[in-house]
């Protein structure tokens, strides 16, 4: 495309697609050094809420933003500067924790020690990070609109803290239903292990699958279904390949202890368990 003085191609990649050792093409050095890695921090994540709510064509919905933003000193945002991000909201985290308390409360549980639970503001991005520590808008927004519709809240709040951790649920269910979308085998994989107890010994995690004779059954679907199973040569098809294709793609990681364990974000939907964590449903 280089070729094209007029045109300039923006080609979307999945990390671990731009990654895979399988492929063997030769101007794949000049894709890898040229690539510009997007990533969503938590301010850029409340910034997109915030913008959303203030460019909100809902007018009942949009004169309630307004009349918070008067009760917080805050500059409601025009159109032209939000998309500038210019607007405070766009990039003050303190200013973006302001507002979520007064959405949601400051803590993720009430009381003198309410505190320990974490900020309500850091909370969703923290639970609903992958592997490699990255949160999708569509999961964030997700969140929040299951938050918004869960149950009745205070009088002087929109999203209470149980609301969030249903959002977690619902976001969870979400992402693991796109995952299905580009790897097929993720579902079949993951089923087998509902129930366990994370963070887990690897040998436990490959003792799950061989038990479920997971792998047999992901190679037969995979040949009925055609689509590619997770293994990285013809003939090799291992428990531990499995395992690997999981933190390649940010599934799962191995702390400094060497034990398996998995983000929030997946864990949820995929009914693991985990101490002090939010409960699967």
């Amino acid at each position: 495309m280089r070729a094209y003085r007029a045109i300039r191609l923006k080609l979307f990649l999945r990390p671990d697609q731009i990654d895979d050792d399988q492929l063997r093409y030769v101007e794949l050095p000049k894709l890898r050094n040229g690539a510009v890695i997007l990533k969503w921090t938590g301010n850029d994540l409340y910034g997109l809420l915030y913008a959303r709510l203030a460019l909100t064509a809902d007018v009942d919905a949009n004169a309630a933003f307004e009349k918070l933003l008067a009760k917080t000193g805050i500059e409601k945002g025009v159109r032209d500067a939000i998309l500038a991000r210019r607007w405070i909201l766009s990039h003050d985290s303190h200013e973006q924790a302001r507002v979520m308390t007064v959405l949601s409360g400051q803590y993720m549980a009430a009381g003198a020690f309410g505190y320990k639970k974490g900020r309500t503001y850091d909370w969703p991005v923290t639970h609903l990070a992958d592997a490699f520590n990255e949160v999708t808008p569509r999961s964030f927004l997700g969140l929040m609109i299951a938050a918004a519709k869960y149950g009745t809240p205070p009088v002087n709040r929109v999203i209470t803290p149980e609301g969030i951790r249903h959002g977690l649920r619902e976001a969870s269910k979400t992402r693991v239903d796109q995952l299905h979308q580009d790897f097929r085998w993720i579902k079949g994989v993951l089923a087998p292990l509902a129930g366990l107890l994370l963070p887990q010994d690897e040998g436990e995690v490959i003792r799950v699958w061989q038990k479920g004779k997971t792998v047999e059954t992901l190679i037969q679907d995979a040949k009925t279904y055609k689509y590619l199973p997770p293994f990285p040569r013809e003939g090799q098809h291992e428990e531990s390949d499995l395992l690997n294709a999981l933190v390649n793609i940010g599934v799962i990681f191995r702390r400094e202890d060497g034990r398996i364990d998995m983000p929030d974000l997946f864990r949820v939907a995929a009914k693991l368990l985990k101490k002090g964590g939010t409960a699967p449903v």
